[in-house]
């Protein structure tokens, strides 16, 4: 089993699939890009599986993921929920398939919708100094708006199969208007 010390990963974010099994993703982002075919991609993630790798301070067994993309490369996985009844064609396109591109966008998409989020903007006549003006006086503040924003993402925002993440789950029968969820 090879190992890889905890200074390569940059970021670990759990991620849930599609059939609930709990991936761990870890990227580098100092690697370099290579174009390899899918084929050949599921190929070298079956190889991956005969050699596991420990990372350090970590319980899970860690598979290399070849596919490198601009946004995230070099990248690792680790199944949280238990590997062994899943068949090797299933897991292999679970490693496949695992990014951390959903969570970026959603971090993105917090950021830009809640004003209180927003990166503080530099300016020349600042003199290298930050206006932080849309900043929350009260963190209390920021929890509530997040928790606005939580309901209206998976209950009133409809992605593009027409549907909201509470449809898909069988939470709902249909969007819901954000002013019967705030003022009901």
């Amino acid at each position: 089993m090879g190992q890889i010390s905890g200074q390569a990963s940059e970021s670990r974010v759990p991620e849930k699939t599609s059939d609930n099994v709990d991936l761990n993703v870890c990227v580098n982002p100092t690697c370099q890009n290579f174009n390899i075919s899918p084929s050949q991609s599921r190929q070298l993630i079956r190889d991956s599986l005969e050699a596991p790798y420990e990372m350090n301070g970590s319980r899970e067994v860690w598979f290399n993921n070849p596919i490198n993309r601009i946004y995230e490369c070099d990248k690792y996985v680790a199944v949280l929920t238990d590997a062994e009844r899943l068949s090797e064609g299933k897991l292999v396109e679970f490693i496949y398939r695992a990014s951390l591109h959903p969570i970026d966008n959603f971090f993105q998409m917090v950021r830009r919708r809640l004003s209180l989020l927003e990166r503080p903007m530099h300016s020349e006549s600042n003199n290298g100094r930050v206006w932080t003006g849309k900043s929350a006086y009260n963190p209390a503040m920021v929890d509530k708006m997040l928790q606005i924003l939580r309901v209206y993402y998976n209950f009133c925002l409809v992605g593009k199969d027409k549907k909201t993440p509470a449809e898909r789950l069988g939470l709902a029968r249909g969007p819901v208007e954000i002013r019967k969820i705030l003022h009901p």
